[in-house]
């Protein structure tokens, strides 16, 4: 019996330490408690916006979040914070902040402003330790490139930056075909036009995705092939959800993407059945 409560011990005390080489949560809900508590310790708060049923958040959970060396740089830098977004204290967070899909993660001042912002889980730690880092760049963060956009900055590297940080900006659509707009017909066919189509264009109203479809040898020519066909199977994934007869119409586009995304779908829905 002795043994048994000895190994139970121990097994308790490796899993704490394990919890300890990590990022260190803390669990206080009140705002203004957090806020001070940046100030003083002179650090960022950073915040992670997730849903109980989110499958990427588990996978943050298990697989990056208790990285040492991600435990090391967050524990010193910032004030970590888990927040279920369907919570109470969690939807202030969500509406405030206007966070629209999970895992999200914000990175505050000791004002509660936004210094940087992410979507999405990360494969591997590294990556995600590039973005906590950035958080902490007062050149490159999202607030600095925010403040480029304010005063005008459209360049495709710095709209791209913007986009990639604020998912689901309401003003990305008009930064893109304004951008589109006042580009030479050369520049939007070279990477960062590139890079701001394939991972930003949503709509097959917008006026760039007009340029793609118009230029798509000379992107497939640059890019290749089978980048071209993700970023079309990828939007007409999209499309499907939101508006059923644009996504029949794109049949026309490429009718090999698009038997290859009804028939991904059906296997899908067998074997949501099969379950």
């Amino acid at each position: 019996m002795k043994q048994f409560l000895i190994i139970g011990i121990l097994a308790i005390t490796l899993h704490t330490v394990a919890q300890n080489k990590g990022i260190q949560f803390h669990n206080d809900t009140i705002f203004e408690n957090v806020l001070a508590k940046a100030k003083a310790e002179n650090k960022l708060i950073f915040i992670d916006c997730y849903a109980v049923w989110c499958g990427p958040c588990k996978y943050m959970d298990a697989n990056i979040f208790p990285d040492e060396e991600l435990g090391k740089f967050h524990n010193a830098n910032f004030i970590n914070l888990k927040y279920d977004m369907e919570k109470p204290y969690g939807a202030i967070v969500r509406k405030t902040y206007g966070i629209k899909a999970y895992p999200s993660f914000l990175y505050l001042n000791g004002d509660g402003e936004v210094v940087h912002r992410a979507v999405g889980s990360t494969e591997n730690v590294a990556d995600f330790l590039k973005i906590s880092k950035l958080a902490t760049d007062s050149e490159n963060n999202f607030k600095a490139v925010d403040a480029r956009i304010t005063k005008g900055d459209r360049s495709a590297k710095t709209i791209n930056a913007y986009l990639d940080m604020n998912y689901g900006a309401p003003n990305a659509d008009a930064l893109i075909e304004e951008y589109f707009a006042k580009t030479s017909e050369q520049d939007k066919l070279n990477a960062e036009s590139w890079q701001l189509i394939s991972n930003h264009v949503s709509s097959t109203k917008s006026p760039a995705f007009a340029f793609f479809v118009k230029n798509r040898a000379e992107f497939e020519k640059r890019y290749g092939k089978q980048e071209v066909e993700t970023y079309l199977y990828n939007l007409m994934a999209v499309t499907r959800r939101k508006d059923p007869a644009a996504f029949e119409a794109m049949k026309s586009l490429d009718a090999g993407v698009f038997e290859r995304l009804q028939q991904d779908i059906k296997k899908r829905e067998a074997q949501r059945n099969q379950k």
